[in-house]
């Protein structure tokens, strides 16, 4: 930094003292008369000649010498006979010559002097040359924070372990090198978190398969036991959590690929109606099966199956869901009759691994990253997250309205709601473009 700083000051105060000096040399010369019209001047003043190009009448004056405020020195430079150039504060000359009677000066005067026909092109060059040295001297500090925003963006977008080369003669060296050692200490941070996840996910996931496959070959009568059905239960939570698991971490490594299709509403969400209501007894409706809707079935299947796990765990009888299908956007809701959600535990509700409370003394079960995956779902297609109370059960309700793809959704469009409005990553909106 002290660098960076030493250098932009020596640029500055380069092209500063230069200009003071240009100008103190070049520019301070400017209204002075030449010798060649001091000459002639003196010359019509000791001859009487007239120039033709001077109006003598109009020039000429002649006043008592005592009226005259000199000083001593400029009084006996009159007296010895010389002629006195003087120049008043309106840059205009004057030459004073003492006549014969020794009692008055005679005033030849006012003159202008001439200006110089190069001076604007001077001037041109002058404030040309200061404009290249500035530029010749930040072009480098500019190119080096070009190339810092280009690599902070990659970072962004998740393209981490690129380091930035550098010039050792750059103003920003050091900043630099500080910026590839974060990236670098990022990199292996992030890296080694999605060897965990990953790891730790297929790690739980293969015993859950062979475990889930063993009890479904299982055909005599303990298999419908109740501990085999809790057992069954437990499996499916696990494979459950496990999924959250590998898609939170697919997502922290690149944003999915879109395709959107045409499809049934009975085709895409009774699969995961199914699902849930293998270890549960909650009565779980779908609205309408027949509803044509333009999705992208893997990304509208994992919203649905986030928002049934996380109903699941609140109702208390029943949920339903319902599809709708608009010109322009589609819109999914999911609602239970549980206890509903309340102001203060809104806030951080989208967080990943955020857990709540069910009711006074059960723990919400999860780590919390359903909501997560689902906001970020949203945000990636440019759609919108809206929780609120639902008016036939009572309980909690979740809206989603995804637009088609490249449309946008009008302030008309947008669900309405007593909640807050999406402002940022930790709210119960994504997103809100206005």
């Amino acid at each position: 930094m002290f660098r960076l700083y030493l250098s932009l000051y020596l640029t500055c105060a380069l092209c500063l003292g230069t200009s003071a000096w240009f100008l103190e040399t070049y520019y301070s010369q400017t209204g002075r008369l030449s010798n060649l019209e001091k000459q002639l001047i003196e010359s019509y003043l000791n001859n009487g000649e007239h120039p033709d190009n001077i109006n003598a009448d109009s020039l000429l004056s002649k006043v008592p010498l005592d009226s005259l405020h000199l000083s001593q020195e400029l009084y006996q430079q009159l007296q010895t006979g010389q002629i006195l150039t003087v120049e008043d504060s309106l840059q205009q000359w004057y030459f004073y010559q003492l006549n014969d009677n020794a009692t008055e000066v005679t005033i030849f005067g006012p003159f202008t002097a001439t200006g110089d026909d190069n001076a604007s092109l001077i001037k041109f060059i002058f404030y040309l040359s200061i404009a290249v040295a500035v530029f010749l001297g930040s072009w480098p500090l500019f190119r080096d924070l070009n190339r810092l925003q280009l690599a902070t963006y990659a970072i962004s977008r998740g393209v981490l372990g690129k380091d930035i080369q550098f010039s050792r003669f750059s103003m920003i060296k050091d900043i630099g090198d500080t910026f590839n050692h974060m990236s670098q200490q990022l990199s292996r941070r992030v890296t080694t978190q999605r060897e965990l996840i990953n790891a730790v996910s297929h790690d739980f996931l293969t015993p859950i398969s062979r475990a889930k496959f063993a009890l479904e070959v299982h055909d005599d009568e303990q298999c419908h036991s109740l501990k085999n059905v809790d057992l069954m239960q437990d499996l499916v939570e696990l494979e459950i959590l496990v999924e959250e698991f590998l898609t939170y971490a697919e997502f922290q490594q690149c944003k999915p690929q879109f395709v959107y299709r045409s499809y049934t509403s009975g085709d895409l969400i009774m699969p995961c109606i199914s699902k849930f209501s293998v270890y549960s007894d909650l009565d779980i409706n779908l609205t309408d099966q027949q509803q044509n809707i333009f999705v992208d079935q893997r990304s509208f299947q994992r919203i649905l199956q986030n928002l049934l796990g996380n109903a699941v765990r609140f109702a208390r009888k029943r949920i339903i869901v319902s599809i709708q299908q608009a010109s322009t956007y589609w819109e999914l809701s999911v609602s239970d009759d549980g206890p509903g959600i309340a102001e203060n535990k809104k806030a951080g509700l989208l967080k990943a691994f955020n857990q709540d409370e069910k009711g006074n003394e059960e723990i919400y079960q999860g780590v919390g990253l359903g909501l997560a995956i689902v906001k970020q779902l949203c945000i990636w297609q440019q759609g919108q997250l809206r929780v609120d109370s639902c008016p036939t059960l009572n309980g909690a309700r979740f809206t989603i309205r995804i637009p088609h793809p490249n449309c946008a959704l009008d302030k008309d469009q947008r669900p309405q709601s007593t909640s807050l409005r999406y402002e940022g990553n930790d709210s119960l909106f994504a997103p809100d473009p206005r």
